[in-house]
This record gives structure tokens, C-alpha cells and sequence, in this order.
């Protein structure tokens, strides 16, 4: 009995700091420990910061992980959405690194991680570019440049066209204006995409190797010299990441579209019976009144009293050649 009393007197009798310093403790194991309690312990001059043993405080190693996921989270609030992507990206490469290592079988790296992050590569590299190739479109020079360039690549697309044409029909294709207009778009949109290649390609490589250059730099005793201040370090360390994300983002969309480039020009020569089908449609008309020629079948008149007629098989259109036949008397054509 006289246990519990002396301890109940001792208790009344400590001074008002010690019992507001209990409170406080007390107060602090209800609301998860907050940061006060570090500034309690280095004030305690190496004692005891929790006093009260009916509370006991938690372990370092516990208030360690979590101060761990409080900086985790932190950091991946004050990242952009294209960042966190990157960060995705390079979390299921190791994920999947850890799962090789430990089953031995590559296939899950190769049909499982490697996609997954390469597409998380591919998708914020895109929200990245979208913006600037935005901006760029609003300044007068970006679409100076802009128009230029699809005015060439139309050009360039209608030569290639006229070039196709005369190799399907094997004739001129200057007799086959709707059809060449028609068809142009089939090398004027892989043209842009080609552009795009070059241009992806090209900026993959100067971002990889100024990443791989600043990343040297930021862990050498360099960046003491050029960066005193540790936010200058982190503000690199931050672009050497997002440079990598990019140029990482940039070599899959090239690759990507390199395969589309070489798939289409492989499959181009399929497209040869619609070639045909356009040209019956559109460039060959039925002329009944027009003599030296077969009228009841679709013909198409060439320089030089040539004419050629088209008829149609199924899917497809068989072209023959033949001369205009001229009666005795009549003025040549």
C-alpha cells in the first residue's frame, strides 16, 4: 500500500515543467510523434526525452522508416507527371532485374518488364514534347518553318507519287491527275513521319550524351567548383534525370516508328490493285461519240494517238494499250 502512495506523492510533488514535459509526451504518442519530440530529444543534453515509462517512445529504427517514406512522398509530389512516369519506368526495370535474378528466367524482363516501362518511356516523353511543339506552332518563326517544311514534303511526296504511278500503270502519269492527287497522300504522311525519325533520333543522342556528360560532372569534385550551394546540385541532378527520361522516351518512339517506316514501304506494293481501282474510276471515262475508239469500254487518251483501256476483275483492273484507228481521209489526230 505504501508503494503506490509514495509514487502518487512524487508524482504531485515534480515540478510544473516536468509534468507539462510528461503531457506533452503524452500528447504527442496520440498524434504519431511529431517533429517536436525531435527538438525535446536535443534539448535533453543526452537524457531521457520520455520520462514517463507508461509510454514508451518508438524505436529509431522505426521513426527512421518512416521519416524514409515522409521524403519519398514528398519528393514525388513536387514531380511533374512526365517525371513520375520516368520514375515508374525505372522502377519496373529494376523490379524486373530483381525477378530474373531471383527465378532465372529472362522472359519475364522480356515480355513483361521491359514493355511496361518502355511504354511509360514512350507515353511521358510524349506529355513532355506535346507542349513545346505547342509553343513552337505559336511563334511566327515556328510556323514560318513549319509551312516551309510541309510545302517540301508535298513536293517531295507528289514525285514519289507520280513515280509509283507510272511504275503501276506503266504509263504516263501526267494522264492521271485525280489519281496521283489521290494517292500523294501515301508518301506524304510517312515523309512526316520520317522527318520525325531523324529529328526523334537526333535529340535521343544529344540528350543521352549530355545526361551521361552532367552526370559525371555532378558526382566529381567538379561540381564543387561550379555548384556551391546543394540546390544547384539537386537542380541537376534533377535535369541529368529528366535527360535520360527523355532520351529514354526518344529512342523508343524512333525505334517504334522505324519498324512502322520499314512495315509500310515492305507492304506498299499491296496497295498497287487500289491504285488501279482509282485511276478506272477517275481518270478512265466511256466516250461514245468519239471515233477510232472502242466506246462501250472505259478508255483513258494518250499524246501521240494512244489510248488505253481499263476493265475491271473482282478487286482489280487489267490495262491494255492500243492505237486510235483512223479511217482513210481522216486528218490525223
Amino acid at each position: 500500500m505504501n508503494g503506490p502512495r509514495r509514487k502518487h506523492r512524487k508524482a504531485r510533488h515534480q515540478p510544473a515543467s516536468t509534468q507539462r514535459k510528461e503531457e506533452a509526451v503524452r500528447a504527442a504518442k496520440m498524434t504519431g510523434w511529431t517533429k517536436a519530440h525531435g527538438q525535446d530529444d536535443n534539448q535533453n543534453n543526452g537524457g531521457n526525452p520520455y520520462p514517463n515509462e507508461e509510454f514508451p517512445p518508438p524505436s529509431s529504427t522505426r521513426r527512421g522508416g518512416f521519416r524514409i517514406f515522409d521524403v519519398i512522398f514528398s519528393k514525388w509530389q513536387t514531380l511533374q507527371l512526365f517525371e513520375r512516369l520516368y520514375v515508374l519506368a525505372l522502377v519496373i526495370l529494376v523490379a524486373g532485374l530483381a525477378v530474373v535474378r531471383i527465378s532465372s528466367n529472362p522472359s519475364y524482363y522480356v515480355y513483361g518488364a521491359a514493355p511496361l516501362a518502355g511504354l511509360a518511356y514512350l507515353v511521358g516523353f510524349g506529355l513532355w514534347i506535346g507542349p513545346w511543339i505547342r509553343r513552337i506552332w505559336q511563334f511566327p518563326l515556328g510556323k514560318f518553318v513549319l509551312a516551309w517544311s510541309s510545302a517540301g514534303i508535298w513536293v517531295l511526296a507528289l514525285i514519289l507519287t507520280r513515280m509509283f504511278v507510272a511504275e503501276v500503270l506503266g504509263l504516263p502519269p501526267q494522264d492521271f491527275e485525280v489519281t496521283v492527287r489521290v494517292w500523294t497522300l501515301l508518301f506524304y504522311l510517312p515523309i512526316w513521319t520520317g522527318v520525325f525519325y531523324i529529328l526523334t533520333l537526333v535529340f535521343a543522342l544529344f540528350a543521352f550524351i549530355s545526361a551521361g556528360i552532367l552526370s559525371l560532372i555532378t558526382s566529381s569534385s567538379l561540381v564543387n567548383i561550379f555548384a556551391t550551394k546543394a540546390r544547384w546540385k539537386l537542380v541537376l541532378d534533377r535535369f541529368v534525370f529528366r535527360s535520360f527520361g527523355h532520351a529514354g522516351g526518344a529512342f523508343i518512339f524512333a525505334a517504334i516508328t522505324a519498324a512502322g517506316l520499314t512495315w509500310y514501304f515492305s507492304a506498299i506494293t499491296r496497295l498497287e490493285p487500289a491504285i488501279r481501282l482509282t485511276a478506272y474510276y477517275a481518270d478512265y471515262q466511256i466516250v461514245p461519240r468519239y471515233p477510232g475508239v472502242d466506246t462501250t469500254r472505259r478508255l483513258r487518251l494518250h499524246p501521240n494517238g494512244v489510248v488505253s483501256y481499263a476493265e475491271k476483275h473482282g478487286w482489280d483492273v487489267l490495262i491494255s494499250v492500243d492505237k486510235v484507228q483512223r479511217e482513210v481521209g481522216q486528218v490525223p489526230l
